[in-house]
């Protein structure tokens, strides 16, 4: 039931979006179409080699093959130390040496995505996507942009209560998946959870009760039967996925651990709102009346100020802008 209620319907919601879609089996090592050499491998080297070189065009071999051996080298003393490292490649590009004929070696930052251009990526769904490593492990979902394993979504039987979306939390946890089968994490923006009836997002790092809903904008309280497909098309939708992932993901410490937070859909509403005023009051001479933007208690009003100006100081025309935060709380300083 879990797979033909969830993992198929969710399936053919991925091919509605434009991904391609794949059979996980029809890829692995040994068939006529596989596209790893070892159940180990969980980048899809062929499809990210292939952007690499049409993103960054005309550079020798060692640039792509350095970039994709620190895609694939990473090795920090912990899971979140690599997928710390790894967002920042996002962000920043794969730093290379390049050495030209007659020319000294000179550093350059290879791209990895698009972010301009969301139709110039490869974006691809495959259902039952077996990794050994410790073991072997067969995530539900999992959606590659350019090659590289960027959200895993592991579903339940609607059908059986005893079979919950807290459940599913547990197996992509640090006590069954992320302890197994640990690489395919170092890449991971997020987790999705769900029995198509209830469908939430987290992160590798989130306890089960920052797990959230994706809802519709326009109706948040609307009764409806499957939230999942409610999430796929909207935070799935190529645009929103990859702003999602570059702006509204951040790094902190709790104690002596790094914690990965990301925004919940009301505070990336928020924010996009804060930008799209920015944007029409700047212009404006003698017009400083931006809004105010309010949030309930423990809602997350000191990450929306911290993913909002991060935000506005990347944009040009702001002109490397000055920002006031006012606390009323020391803990917040």
């Amino acid at each position: 039931n879990e797979e033909t209620l969830v993992e198929i319907p969710a399936h053919k919601v991925f091919e509605e979006l434009g991904y391609d879609t794949e059979w996980g089996p029809d890829l692995h090592p040994g068939q006529e179409r596989q596209e790893r050499e070892s159940y180990s491998n969980v980048l899809l080297k062929g499809r990210l080699r292939k952007k690499l070189e049409e993103l960054n065009p005309g550079l020798p071999n060692d640039a792509y093959e350095s970039a994709i051996n620190q895609i694939e080298g990473l090795s920090g003393s912990s899971l979140i130390e690599n997928n710390q490292k790894f967002h920042e490649m996002i962000i920043a590009g794969v730093k290379v040496l390049v050495s030209e004929e007659g020319k000294r070696t000179t550093p350059k930052a290879l791209r990895l995505f698009d972010f301009e251009n969301p139709e110039n990526n490869n974006f691809l769904a495959v259902r039952q996507f077996w990794v050994k490593q410790h073991e072997l492990k067969k995530p539900d979902h999992v959606v590659f942009v350019n090659g590289i394993p960027l959200v895993v979504l592991e579903y339940k039987d609607p059908t059986k209560t005893s079979e919950t979306i807290e459940k599913a939390f547990h197996q992509l946890g640090d006590l069954n998946y992320q302890r197994y089968i640990p690489k395919l994490f170092n890449y991971n923006a997020f987790l999705v959870i769900s029995d198509a009836t209830l469908a939430k997002y987290g992160t590798i790092t989130s306890g089960f009760e920052w797990f959230r809903n994706w809802n519709d904008p326009q109706q948040p309280e609307k009764e409806v039967e499957n939230r999942l497909e409610i999430m796929q098309r909207l935070l799935f939708n190529k645009n929103t996925l990859l702003d999602f992932i570059r702006n509204f993901i951040a790094y902190g410490h709790g104690g002596k651990k790094i914690i990965k937070k990301i925004a919940l859909q009301h505070q990336y509403i928020a924010i996009n709102k804060i930008i799209k005023r920015a944007r029409e009051i700047y212009p404006q001479k003698g017009e400083n009346r931006l809004g105010v933007i309010w949030h309930t208690t423990r809602s997350g009003k000191s990450f929306t100020m911290v993913l909002a100006t991060r935000l506005l100081s990347k944009i040009k025309e702001f002109e490397n802008p000055t920002f006031l935060v006012v606390t009323d709380r020391t803990d917040l300083d």
